[in-house]
């Protein structure tokens, strides 16, 4: 099966997490939708298909053609969500974005399980996120492409940015699929029988 993602341009986003220098995606993903087409994907590409991540990830490759980076770092999902599924989005995205770009992928971050970052303090989230211990700070220096499938509210790429600007990295850019939103839903209409 063929898949030409819906956006193929990068849209660069005024708004960014504290320590982050940019944020960059291809567009929009809503929670609570079921059928925008970007989102509906996005969701298959997280249920197993691993063909759309790889489209993706081609996709965001071909629109970096003025952003330099010195190496890719993918986001750590949940690892247990990750053996559930099989594999790691973000790791899908990078293995994609380094075959096109040739950049080096260094697997610097980890995580531990159960955490989301939409229901989880600051706190436990940031205490949830390690730098791997064989990693030197040599190796992450410069300008960092950090990977992930969607950025919510940037709690996690916060905590990662500032786990790898301590490790040596100058810049922190966000390369991800999709800025997640939220879209309201009508207000019930209530009629009254009197």
């Amino acid at each position: 099966m063929y898949f030409n993602p819906p956006y193929p341009e990068l849209i660069a986003l005024s708004w960014k997490p504290r320590g982050i220098d940019q944020v960059l995606v291809l567009g929009n993903y809503y929670w609570n939708s079921n059928y925008h087409r970007n989102t509906l994907y996005i969701r298959a590409f997280k249920a197993g298909n691993v063909n759309i991540g790889k489209a993706y990830g081609k996709a965001l490759a071909r629109s970096l053609t003025n952003i330099t980076a010195d190496c890719i770092i993918p986001v750590p999902g949940d690892p247990m969500r990750n053996r559930a599924r099989g594999f790691n989005p973000s790791i899908v995205l990078a293995e994609e974005i380094s075959r096109v770009t040739g950049l080096p992928i260094i697997d610097a971050l980890e995580k531990k399980p159960c955490t989301r970052a939409y229901v989880t303090s600051k706190k436990v989230l940031s205490q949830a996120y390690s730098l791997k211990s064989k990693i030197s700070g040599s190796e992450i220096s410069g300008k960092v492409l950090l990977v992930d499938d969607v950025i919510a509210s940037g709690k996690t790429k916060r905590i990662c940015a500032s786990l790898l600007k301590k490790a040596g990295a100058r810049k922190i850019i966000v390369l991800a699929i999709a800025k997640a939103i939220s879209v309201k839903r009508p207000k019930q209409l209530t009629f009254s029988w009197k």
